[in-house]
């Protein structure tokens, strides 16, 4: 996969802790967004892995590589669930 680039140019005033600050609030903005803040993250993922539910604001409010995660726990979920269920109550071509 080639690697994608981009150009922002902004301006503001301060010192270079600022600028800093300024440029990793760039960067995620051009890599899929801020999502959410890491404990808020921490506990939408636990509720949801113990009992599947998430509201819409979180995931709404998710950054790609956290939605992508969800995604992934819900196709693995899936596969696990299906394994589970016995052949006879299995309805495809292939049993």
């Amino acid at each position: 996969m080639p690697e994608q680039y981009c150009y922002i140019e902004t301006e503001f005033e301060g010192d270079a802790s600022e600028a800093m600050h300024e440029y990793r609030n760039l960067v995620k903005l051009a890599n899929g967004g801020f999502g959410l803040e890491q404990k808020e993250w921490n506990r939408v993922l636990d509720v949801y892995l113990a009992d599947g539910s998430m509201s819409v604001e979180d995931g709404e409010q998710m950054s790609k590589e956290q939605a992508w995660l969800i995604k992934e726990v819900d196709k693995s979920a899936n596969r696990l669930k299906y394994r589970n269920v016995p052949k006879d109550k299995v309805h495809h071509s292939l049993t």
